[in-house]
């Protein structure tokens, strides 16, 4: 039997990663602030035995790792300049953090307070991005009201609109499941 992992840590690794999910259609610096917490306490935590028979049975879980060497190979050789290969690094670390998330989300009650965290995140986007259209809001990175224009309040477009996809296939899952009896 492993050793009992410390209840603090537990939460502080399940604690982090709803705030990176609250975070990630509204806050890139508290994104990447609740992503290096979580992370750090992810390692922290141990417990790496019990993850791993978790993941990997995921099919996911190879094509992830294998692509994270891959790049990290890259970039170790690669006679790209420093930033492209900072840009690439960035983009390429989330899938192992979508890894380590899948373990934390395995627990239910997690898993349950994220999609709270993701659905209040995405209400106040996609209200304020609304009220966007006829009131310039103090919180916008959009100063430009009226039809027809960019209208995204926290962060770029295309995120907020992926972001926008992930949450309406989600509400339409929750809604199809609460309709089986």
């Amino acid at each position: 039997h492993p050793p009992p992992r410390p209840k603090a840590l537990i939460h502080l690794t399940g604690w982090s990663a709803v705030v990176l999910i609250f975070a990630a259609p509204i806050s890139r610096t508290l994104f990447i602030a609740s992503g290096v917490l979580f992370a750090a306490a992810w390692v922290a935590e141990g417990n790496y035995r019990a993850k791993w028979i978790l993941l990997r049975n995921l099919p996911v879980t190879a094509p992830f790792l294998s692509l994270s060497a891959i790049v990290l190979t890259w970039s170790t050789f690669s006679p790209a300049h420093t930033e492209n290969i900072i840009t690439t690094l960035k983009v390429y670390s989330k899938l192992p953090l979508v890894l380590m998330l899948v373990t934390t989300f395995s627990d239910e009650r997690w898993r349950q307070r994220a999609w709270w965290a993701f659905t209040g995140a995405m209400l106040l986007m996609v209200l304020s991005t609304h009220a966007n259209v006829v009131v310039d809001l103090p919180w916008s990175r959009t100063s430009n009201q009226g039809l027809g224009r960019d209208h995204s309040v926290f962060i770029e477009h295309v995120s907020q609109s992926l972001m926008t996809a992930v949450f309406v296939a989600y509400s339409i899952q929750r809604y199809i499941e609460s309709q089986v009896p």
